[in-house]
């Protein structure tokens, strides 16, 4: 019980960190394009300034409208593993 309670508190913070953290500042200072590369692709920050300046783009409507339903998927197989235990 304790552990699923502490998993979901790290997965409920996983899509703040890239708020928090400015990910392209962290992935230029890094040496490793694997990890710069990682830390883009879970970044807010692009799709967020090609909405603000008005360009749509599919990738990034897909990027926002997935994040939402991968955590209430994650939400609803804790929810499931609770009642089945």
């Amino acid at each position: 019980m304790i552990v699923s309670l502490l998993l979901l508190a790290i997965i409920s913070l996983l899509p703040s960190v890239p708020i928090i953290v400015p990910s392209p500042i962290v992935a230029n200072s890094l040496g490793v394009e694997f990890l710069q590369n990682a830390l883009r692709a879970i970044s807010f920050t692009t799709p967020y300034q090609n909405f603000a300046v008005g360009i749509i783009k599919l990738s990034d409507v897909v990027f926002f409208l997935s994040v939402p339903v991968l955590f209430i998927f994650f939400t609803i197989k804790v929810l499931e593993r609770r009642r089945w235990n």
